[in-house]
């Protein structure tokens, strides 16, 4: 009995020990990985598991789910803040008697009466009867007459709201993270949607979407950036671009939401649930690796990496993931298996830090680490061929787009980088004043701010004028959508082809001439002019949107690498200036419906004449300095 008991013992302590070798080599491995991993650039990391495979394409459905429900708190206010049409019924009063008066001269806010013998027009007191086909926040506190800019002030105050979150809660995830911010955001905007159609007196709501639009410009952004970021930069512009597609399908949902939903307060809480149901992606979203890795956390780094690779069905570089080929390295190490595939060699040659002494046993496949690279061209290569990261004189290939912005701040989703993708020291970036140090860089740079505002302006006060177009609002938001989709689908095919520079010009004069033939002055007794009108309101949405999603790349490939993201980030300041003006421009069609085309068709034209003083960047690469920006 002794005997067993002893022989258990020495068993139960050599499993210990084996278990504790292993558990040892483990880390060991990992601490290796890490180094290697480390020396690696981010494209590389991104190429390790694909392009666009399954994984890719899963985690770039979910966060196009969160751009969709993004379209709810910009563009709800088209619905919810519209007028259901109204007429005066006050009670005037005079020496003889009290009398209620159908106005003569301007029904909806004034009222013709006799006083004191006279006749007097007199602004209407209140109350108003309202069309019953649906209520809005118009109905819901008087917003008409004198009152009727509060409605545009709740869309200009969300837009100052967007400039909030682009400047304070848009840092937040670089800082912490993208996944933990936004998943605090949505929760925040949950609540604060819902919130609002519980709203019991205006200044309450207009203060509401101050906030709403903060977290959906800071959900919206970190969205975009973690799709740029989950995909290599040769293969980064078309699906960003495609993203703005979903948001055209959330125009067209928010239409048909609004025709069979005639509440407002029932509207605003049925448009707040898609927020409800992203907060669920919690589960599915991970980290952005792109981030992890900057960040330096690479143990989380390797470990989306493995499981996208297993989703992906990509094998690893043996290289640099030996326990990809070995399942149990500490036998290898020992002696060979007479069957496997893992000889001794090859792990030791993993187990060496110096990247030159690796001896490569790769999987048919597979990416191997080639140390006889150079730094500037790709260190990855499947099957011995290069990665298509480079190039025959080792310059990134931008052909299919490099990394680029989409919407406000979208510069902040990046770290600044040298050419070899990793940060720079602060010894090494330039002031933002290097932007205006040379009369051609300010002349860029100038340029840029003023497109970059007109853009914004037409397009949101086009947009927020739908309710202003002849014809059914819900179709014409129907149209309009549409009308996005094909600019989208054009500028997708046209990008990496026919280049930056004229596209954007093409655009921006089609858009600006479409404004101006909408004026009614054009059409004096032809019955068919609203609907000329609306005609060419839509080819105008089509020009502004196609030139919004162009200019973003054409800027980002513009500017030096040392200050690209101070300049973009300023440049979006005026972005913001942009759509903060837009409502305020659309308060003015209360009076006269054709200054806000007039403006919007004007200055998209200087803006078409002002983009062909830029630079084409088209197949350049991107400028490292300011210097190499004035050799163009």
């Amino acid at each position: 009995m002794k005997d067993k008991c002893r022989f258990s013992n020495i068993k139960i302590h050599e499993h210990q020990n084996k278990s504790y070798e292993e558990e040892n080599h483990s880390y060991q491995n990992m601490d290796v990985t890490i180094k290697k991993i480390s020396q690696l650039q981010i494209d590389e990391i991104l190429n390790l598991i694909g392009t666009f495979d399954q994984y890719q394409r899963v985690i770039y459905c979910l966060l196009c789910f969160v751009i969709f429900r993004g379209v709810f708190p910009v563009l709800g206010i088209i619905l919810i803040g519209r007028d259901p049409g109204h007429v005066c019924n006050a009670t005037f009063h005079d020496d003889n008697s009290t009398t209620t008066f159908v106005q003569e001269t301007d029904p909806q806010c004034y009222m013709h009466g006799i006083h004191n013998s006279k006749n007097v027009t007199v602004p209407c007191p209140g109350p108003w009867n309202y069309n019953k086909s649906f209520t809005s926040i118009v109905t819901e506190w008087d917003l008409v007459c004198d009152r009727s800019y509060l409605v545009d002030l709740s869309s200009t105050v969300h837009m100052i709201g967007c400039v909030f979150g682009c400047l304070f809660l848009m840092p937040l995830g670089d800082k912490f993270g993208r996944r933990p911010v936004l998943f605090i955001c949505l929760v925040s905007i949950t609540i604060l949607s819902i919130a609002l159609a519980f709203s019991n007196f205006i200044w309450l709501f207009i203060s509401l979407r101050f906030f709403i639009g903060a977290l959906n410009m800071a959900i919206s952004l970190i969205s975009y950036c973690m799709i740029s970021e989950l995909l290599p930069s040769t293969h980064r512009t078309l699906p960003v671009i495609g993203a703005s597609l979903i948001w055209s399908l959330g125009i067209m949902i928010l239409a048909l939401a609004g025709y069979l939903i005639k509440d407002w307060k029932i509207l605003q809480i049925v448009i707040s649930l898609p927020n409800l149901i992203v907060i669920l992606l919690w589960w599915f979203l991970p980290e952005s690796v792109t981030w992890l890795f900057l960040k330096e956390n690479y143990k989380e780094t390797i470990k989306i990496i493995k499981s996208a690779a297993k989703w992906n069905k990509k094998p690893l570089p043996s290289d640099l993931f030996y326990e990809s080929l070995c399942s149990d390295p500490s036998e290898a190490l020992n002696q060979r298996a007479p069957d496997s595939h893992c000889p001794k060699e090859d792990l030791q040659a993993f187990m060496t830090t110096d990247p030159a002494k690796h001896q490569h046993h790769a999987m048919p496949g597979s990416a191997t680490l080639l140390p006889t690279e150079t730094k500037k061209g790709s260190l990855l290569a499947v099957d011995g061929e290069r990665s298509p990261l480079s190039t025959a004189n080792g310059v990134s290939d931008i052909s299919n787009g490099e990394t680029f912005q989409i919407n406000n701040c979208l510069a902040n989703c990046e770290t600044s980088s040298n050419d070899d993708g990793k940060p720079l020291s602060t010894d090494v970036v330039v002031s933002i004043k290097s932007l205006f140090a040379t009369p051609r860089m300010l002349m860029y740079t100038l340029i840029t701010y003023y497109l970059l505002m007109v853009v914004s302006l037409s397009y949101f006060g086009i947009l927020l004028n739908t309710p202003a177009l002849p014809g059914n609002i819900y179709m014409n938001l129907f149209f309009t959508s549409a009308v996005e989709t094909v600019a989208n689908v054009v500028v997708m095919c046209v990008v990496n082809r026919m280049g930056r520079r004229k596209p954007i010009c093409c655009l921006l004069m089609i858009s600006g001439i479409s404004n101006l033939l909408a004026l009614e002055v054009f059409y004096p007794g032809i019955k068919s002019r609203y609907i000329l009108m609306l005609v060419w309101t839509m080819i105008g949405r089509f020009g502004i949107t196609g030139s919004y999603n162009m200019l973003y790349l054409l800027l980002a490939e513009i500017f030096p690498t040392t200050v690209r993201n101070q300049a973009m980030g300023s440049a979006s300041l005026f972005e913001n200036l942009g759509s903060i003006l837009a409502p305020l421009v659309i308060l003015l069609a209360k009076n006269d419906t054709m200054v806000p085309l007039i403006i919007f068709g004007v200055l998209t034209l200087i803006g078409a004449l002002l983009v062909l003083v830029l630079p084409e960047t088209h197949l350049k690469p991107l400028p490292s300095s300011v210097k190499q920006v004035e050799s163009w």
